[in-house]
């Protein structure tokens, strides 16, 4: 018990434990497929067209199918993003918010997943994270447009150009047999972008509170956006100290 609750200080303390658990579990079954030569990864892994398991439409991204140190070194970069991306939304939105995502994500690339191959007659299960990784990135992107992300921490680039980088990136990923379907893979992708920017109809955004550990500090470049609840507190804050300012002229303190 006293684990879960130091999980559980931890979590409210620095808002992205969604995110963390993502990482952690994804990583553990990864390198458990990779070690046992795949022994199983097929009750996990999404096979299209015949929905004979149908909790593999939320369950592919924890079968990874990485047949070399080339793929395990793509796996590791994409979870750090995850963790990066992950954790700027999740403290945006808040961790139930987050979870949603992450699964409706999940399913509609699944769903779309079929689509393409019924129309392109190529079989192309989905095995991995990368399209509900892609999607939360596409919901960052659209969030922090102008944010600055500086790659190997030297060349700067805004937000929405790593997220049409990403896109693409997705469509070469998933569209090697048919580029149709990596351009469908890209779907949860799209819907993430409108829906951080409230054009879907009937749902909004809607951004969580700003957990307290990062109320402090100045917007920077690729940060999460704050609420107005933040704004009106420096405001009350400022107007707090010029008060006190002029009462300080006006008793002739120094």
């Amino acid at each position: 018990m006293g684990l879960v609750e130091e999980f559980k200080t931890w979590s409210r303390r620095e808002g992205y434990a969604v995110t963390a658990i993502l990482v952690v579990t994804l990583t553990l079954s990864t390198l458990y497929f990779f070690v046992s030569q795949f022994q199983g990864i097929e009750y996990l892994a999404y096979a299209g067209a015949r929905l004979t398991k149908p909790w593999t439409l939320f369950t592919y991204p924890w079968g990874a199918l990485l047949g070399t140190g080339g793929g395990l070194l793509a796996f590791v970069f994409l979870m750090v993003w995850l963790f990066w991306v992950g954790r700027k939304t999740e403290q945006d939105i808040g961790p139930t918010k987050m979870a949603i995502l992450w699964f409706a994500f999940t399913m509609t690339g699944a769903v779309f997943n079929w689509l393409a191959v019924e129309m392109t007659r190529v079989n192309s299960p989905l095995l991995g994270p990368m399209v509900p990784v892609m999607a939360i990135t596409g919901v960052w992107a659209a969030r922090n447009p102008r944010s600055i992300v500086r790659i190997y921490g030297i060349i700067p680039v805004e937000a929405r150009w790593l997220g049409v980088l990403a896109a693409v990136l997705l469509v070469f990923a998933t569209g090697i047999q048919h580029p149709l379907i990596g351009l469908l893979d890209c779907v949860p992708m799209a819907l993430g972008a409108l829906y951080a920017m409230d054009r879907l109809p009937g749902i909004r955004y809607g951004a969580g509170r700003v957990y307290e550990s990062k109320q402090k500090k100045a917007t920077t470049r690729g940060q999460v956006m704050y609420d107005e609840a933040y704004f009106d507190d420096v405001k009350r804050r400022e107007k707090e100290r010029a008060e006190q300012e002029r009462l300080r002229k006006l008793f002739g303190e120094d």
